[in-house]
């Protein structure tokens, strides 16, 4: 995949002049870099946020590193219809114009936490629930939840490079929860608000969030509960010894997920409850600004 574009194939790849993409950079628009022989070379991200803050239309999608599906998917629906677009395709097994429908709505200018909130979320826990009247469910759920993590990995590597000081993010899914999305969605959120991220996946012990805690002195620690605790006394204990942790270093512990309300008690001091992803971008932008 090309790190870097010229002005020329830039323009191919949104249908407008070269001249055009010169204009741009020379307003201070488009952030270029110069080779040594002086030529004007885009980085990739660069090109992604500014082919989203401009509105334009992606015509050449490979140019951009994405597929083309991209292209096939630019005149997407209404916002109302969004959902039931991408479940018709998962579903009916159109798994690459799914993948390109969810990286066609990042590029045509939704925010990863809207994606994640009023598009993939619903989506994806109502195709969760056809195991109970189908027999195919768990294998349809299977497919498109790889699907939707190959969009949103992609996706993740189209958000501009945080910056060199920009904190670190930490978290993942605790152990008992096998549901990998959740904590993926909010890595790719908290990297778009500008953190460095490490995502430790589902199925996390305590003690490897607490090695991770360690060594990369966190700004944020995240934790995604999608499991209903049957014994929800042991859960909260974990969580309540690694919150204090994090009190004494005074990094906020972020907990989301379904499986919260099953704990059936507060949560200990320290910890900030999210009920979407779009409160874990408002609140995780509010830290990147202090």
């Amino acid at each position: 995949m090309r790190t870097f574009l010229s002005p020329k194939e830039l323009a191919r790849a949104v249908g407008v002049s070269e001249s055009s993409i010169k204009r741009w950079a020379d307003d201070d628009r488009l952030r270029v870099v110069r080779t040594a022989g002086g030529h004007r070379r885009i980085a990739r991200q660069e090109a992604v946020r500014f082919v989203r803050d401009s509105h334009l239309s992606v015509v050449e999608p490979a140019l951009l590193g994405l597929p083309d599906s991209v292209r096939d998917a630019a005149g997407l629906p209404p916002d109302a219809e969004l959902p039931q677009r991408l479940y018709d395709l998962l579903y009916d097994g159109h798994l690459e114009a799914a993948r390109g429908m969810i990286l066609s709505s990042y590029m045509q200018g939704a925010a990863v936490a809207r994606l994640c909130d009023q598009i993939v979320g619903p989506t994806m826990h109502r195709i969760g629930t056809i195991w109970e009247h189908r027999d195919e469910g768990v294998f349809i759920e299977h497919r498109a939840t790889d699907t939707v993590i190959q969009a949103l990995s992609e996706l993740r590597l189209m958000l501009e490079e945080p910056a060199e000081n920009a904190p670190i993010a930490i978290g993942g899914a605790l152990s008992g929860d096998p549901y990998v999305l959740p904590t993926l969605m909010a890595a790719v959120v908290l990297s778009e608000a500008g953190f460095k991220v490490v995502n430790l996946g589902a199925e996390t012990p305590v003690s490897a969030l607490a090695h991770g805690v360690e060594q990369y002195a966190p700004g944020l620690v995240w934790l995604s509960l999608s499991v209903t605790a049957e014994s929800p006394t042991p859960v909260l204990d974990e969580i309540v010894e690694l919150a204090r942790e994090l009190e004494s270093r005074s990094v906020p512990l972020v907990i989301g997920g379904r499986g919260v309300r099953s704990l059936r008690h507060p949560l200990p001091a320290g910890c900030v409850e999210m009920a979407s992803m779009s409160e874990l971008a408002a609140f995780s932008r509010g830290l990147i600004s202090r």
